[in-house]
């Protein structure tokens, strides 16, 4: 029986065939690839922003009204960081989460401070929640430290006075009538990679307001520091749910 078999000029085609399906093949996962990176550059700093916001409006809701047992101060300084950029620092007690200590340290008074700082080991400039859960020890117990953000470029936060209606830059409760601001706006710059080897700087900013806060005009000093008074001449400010969050004016939900 006479056997049929490929000759060499067919084989040379069929392996050019494939070479150029592979080629296209090649090309096109390769467009592929690079559209999905792109995509993916292109929602990282907005999904990082948000992720973080979502921490610090859950750490925020949870701080408690400066006054009490085992009450503290809620302290917002204005600063910089290292290379002269916004790193503002707020330090006050609430009940948030422990992440690190979820069997226990829940629902606990905790000393709470968000701040930026440079992790050993790293050179870019991180937000940070750090949270102290004993406050009565003696030994300087170190804080839990949980990473919110990387790659930071600026990190400010303003305070809203519901008396004044003015942002304030720091805020300090012990020379405030012992109250929270009636809402925060957080101000978050990210510093990203950018075409042609350069970098770009993307600000997000968010505003939250204090469940636990009470305006001053409510507390006339009759029933002592930072209580609401029962004076029926003490007025509310009005922030009831609503809050002027606008510097230039207007109202937002």
């Amino acid at each position: 029986m006479r056997r049929h078999a490929f000759t060499l000029l067919e084989m040379l085609v069929a392996i050019a065939i494939v070479g150029i399906i592979a080629v296209s093949l090649f090309a096109t996962l390769g467009i592929a690839y690079h559209a999905r990176a792109s995509a993916i550059a292109a929602i990282e700093p907005s999904r990082t922003a948000n992720l973080a916001f979502d921490m610090i409006r859950d750490t925020l809701y949870s701080a408690l009204p400066p006054r009490g047992i085992l009450a503290g101060a809620f302290i917002g300084t204005d600063g910089t960081d290292d290379r002269g950029n916004p790193g503002d620092d707020l330090v006050f007690y609430g009940n948030p989460d422990a992440l690190q200590h979820p069997e226990g340290a829940n629902g606990e008074i905790s000393r709470i401070e968000l701040t930026w700082t440079v992790q050993q080991g790293f050179n870019d400039h991180v937000l940070v929640r750090r949270t102290s859960n004993n406050l009565l020890a003696t030994d300087g117990e170190n804080p839990d430290e949980e990473v919110i953000c990387r790659g930071i470029w600026g990190f400010n936060i303003q305070y809203y006075d519901s008396n004044a209606q003015t942002w304030d830059d720091s805020w300090d409760s012990t020379a405030s009538n012992n109250v929270l601001p009636s809402a925060v706006m957080v101000t978050l710059q990210l510093e990203r990679p950018a075409p042609n080897n350069q970098t770009q700087i993307l600000t997000y900013t968010r505003v939250f307001s204090l469940p636990c806060a009470i305006s001053s005009t409510l507390d006339d000093g009759t029933d002592g520091a930072g209580s609401v008074s029962t004076n029926p001449n003490a007025v509310s400010s009005g922030t009831g749910g609503t809050v002027n969050t606008n510097p230039t004016g207007g109202a937002t939900q």
